[in-house]
């Protein structure tokens, strides 16, 4: 699917429904499983009397990149993506006057990219339940058309400034695990519905021109960021205690790049200044 062709919306939780700005295009898909049953005989009485099969729908995975808004309704949305306790959202997809639902869509990776010189943008991929036939629910809010870009950029590792940045990409990961729901002979395959949450992770690069160093490792440091748009605070993010890495990364020019990680749930999401985590 083509952005050009397709327009995506998002219901979060069953409640408001927001236009997604699409950048570039969207994909899904699902697929299913079977497994044999093996008949009862003499040696195997634990079987069933009959043969037979289970059918089972596997979850479908879904992935898109949004274009990041400065908006309250944009808010709303990037705070349905950075919940702790992730929940299922349905997605409309809509292509010359057909549309697709899918059902209890959940974001396992959510993956915010700032870059110099270039609009900002979420990129996001999960699962989802099944898809089906549908008619888009009315009056969807529109994110708006402030697109978003670094202004100012401050990066501090264990009370340090990380100068001379170029890019900078945080992501959230959601492990999550979908609860078995299988049928037997011909009744059909039955979704997946209910799905439980098994951990999260919360990390990042940061790219930045620097001279060649020797790599360097701080385990539970302070590790926070602030992005400036419009003289204000777009988004800023304080992990209290993390690890760090810095290495070097050879390209045109001698940069540095410290990859890092939460290692504390006493983290904080800020976005236009309200916590978009809890």
């Amino acid at each position: 699917m083509f952005k050009r062709d397709t327009n995506v919306y998002l219901q979060v939780n069953g409640g408001d429904y927001f236009e997604l700005s699409v950048y570039p295009d969207a994909s899904f898909s699902q697929v299913y499983s079977e497994a044999e049953l093996p008949q009862k005989t003499l040696h195997k009485p634990e079987n069933l009397i009959s043969s037979g099969f289970t059918s089972s729908l596997n979850p479908g995975n879904f992935n898109f990149t949004i274009v990041i808004i400065d908006t309250a309704n944009a808010e709303a949305v990037l705070q349905c993506l950075s919940k702790r306790d992730p929940l299922g959202h349905e997605i409309y997809l809509e292509n010359n006057g057909s549309v697709i639902r899918l059902d209890s869509c959940v974001f396992e990776n959510v993956v915010f990219n700032f870059v110099r010189n270039a609009i900002s943008t979420v990129s996001m991929s999960g699962t989802y339940s099944y898809s089906e036939d549908s008619e888009l629910p009315p009056s969807p809010l529109a994110l708006g058309e402030v697109y978003t870009y670094i202004q100012e950029l401050s990066i501090y590792k264990d009370g340090n400034e990380i100068t001379n940045i170029t890019s900078l990409n945080f992501e959230i990961s959601n492990e999550i695990t979908w609860l078995d729901n299988q049928t037997m002979h011909d009744s059909g395959p039955v979704p997946k519905k209910n799905f439980r949450t098994s951990g999260k992770t919360v990390s990042g690069t940061v790219v930045a021109n620097g001279d060649m160093t020797l790599p360097e490792y701080s385990d539970g440091v302070p590790f926070s960021f602030e992005i400036m748009f419009n003289s204000s605070a777009l988004m800023s993010v304080e992990l209290p205690k993390a690890i760090v890495t810095k290495r070097n990364q050879l390209d045109e020019l001698v940069k540095n790049g410290y990859d890092f990680r939460a290692i504390s749930e006493e983290y904080t999401i800020k976005y236009r200044g309200v916590n978009i985590c809890n």
